[in-house]
């Protein structure tokens, strides 16, 4: 990894200051890298044997919420070669790394949570009850902007004013034939 590049690694134990550290949104803080290995014979790695993380008793819905949250992440980079499984030795396990904005993970994590029962760190899985909690709780008013917006593109018959929509307060297009 270049120096240059804002990413560290972060220990996210179980502390409460841990887990507001790792839901942060600030756009300057360094991503906190999740799912990278020791690579095997390296005692001093400061990354963690995948073996040492497997879990079958971990919560099914808890590995699912995890599954599902690590596979929706934006692709941050995006590599030539694909990556190994360190369990299975699978030559698939993607090419990619997403983020959330705050943790960076490559993209064959979900098949160690999902494959392996790999369980990821508490803080982690706090990060994403209360991310999908935010967004569940969030108002979804995309058909609302769609109708204040739609004499802009022609659409007043799929979506018609409402009764309380003043014509007087939407923004006119401009005439082009003058």
């Amino acid at each position: 990894m270049e120096e240059n590049l804002p990413t560290k690694v972060v220990d996210v134990g179980d502390t409460p200051s841990e887990v507001a550290r790792a839901t942060t949104t600030d756009p300057f803080e360094p991503l906190i890298v999740i799912g990278y290995w020791a690579e095997q014979g390296k005692a001093d790695s400061p990354y963690p044997d995948p073996h040492e993380l497997i879990d079958p008793d971990q919560p099914r819905e808890e590995r699912f919420a995890v599954v599902d949250y690590l596979t929706r992440g934006l692709v941050a980079r995006a590599y030539m070669g694909r990556s190994r499984c360190r369990i299975c030795g699978d030559p698939k396990n993607g090419n990619l790394e997403l983020t959330d904005g705050t943790f960076l993970w490559p993209e064959g994590l979900a098949h160690y949570v999902r494959d392996h029962d790999v369980r990821l760190p508490t803080a982690f899985v706090e990060h994403v009850v209360l991310e999908d909690d935010r967004l569940h709780s969030r108002r979804d008013d995309r058909a609302e902007w769609w109708r204040r917006n739609a004499h802009l593109v022609g659409l007043r018959e799929v979506f018609p004013p409402d009764e309380e929509d003043n014509p007087d307060d939407q923004p006119q297009r401009p005439d082009t034939n003058a």
